[in-house]
């Protein structure tokens, strides 16, 4: 019988030669396998995020157009207050129980809405209330106005008079001075909150003396 020749022979093992995996190819392998799942999952995070944002900014938009309907409800009546203090706008025409009927209603809108302001902004609303209001005064009585009874009572417009409104006020005198101040924090606090940088510094307004 004829024998193969030893090159016959040699390229029949070459043949049947399994290939070898090194390390350097498991590796190009792996890179070529994971490098498009890492793309899809960095794209579908790319995407999740920039939907995030969209959702986060159209809900803080709600939550400014929210603020803004409650400030029209509230914002005359804090400066009503203010005025009074201050002897400015419509002081003469505002009863004494006007302001403590504000202050009622603008307690219940702001506790009702609070969780709607920021933190800062509700203390600048409860310093405002506290420098204009003495509360804790009994058992079932009104908060007393931090002021005094002079010019109110000589110079009433549209109204009359009643000597039973002479016990809500203290007494206290050019305390105008702290209540402007504390309006004009607040104010920049609901600018703030309302998406307007801005800080008002506007000097307070003369009182009258004794006042």
């Amino acid at each position: 019988m004829e024998q193969p020749d030893e090159k016959r022979v040699e390229e029949a093992k070459r043949g049947n030669k399994k290939p070898v995996w090194n390390s350097l190819e498991i590796t190009k392998l792996l890179i070529s396998v994971i490098t498009p799942l890492v793309l899809i999952i960095i794209g579908y995070k790319v995407t999740q995020i920039t939907e995030q944002g969209k959702n986060n900014e159209q809900w803080n938009q709600r939550i400014i157009e929210k603020r803004v309907e409650v400030y029209d409800r509230v914002g005359s009546k804090l400066n009503e207050i203010y005025c009074y203090f201050n002897y400015v706008g419509n002081w003469k025409e505002t009863k004494p129980t006007d302001i403590i009927t504000d202050k009622r209603i603008l307690d219940k809108e702001m506790y009702t809405y609070r969780p709607l302001f920021s933190k800062k902004l509700f203390n600048a609303y409860n310093f405002f209330m506290d420098s204009a209001f003495k509360t804790g005064t009994g058992w079932g009585n009104d908060a007393k106005l931090r002021t005094t009874i002079t010019f109110r009572k000589q110079y009433p417009r549209g109204y009359l008079w009643n000597d039973t409104w002479n016990s809500q006020f203290t007494e206290e005198k050019k305390n105008g001075i702290n209540v402007h101040s504390a309006y004009e924090d607040l104010m920049s606090n609901v600018a703030n909150d309302l998406g307007l940088t801005m800080k008002l510094t506007t000097p307070p307004p003369k009182v009258p003396p004794g006042g």
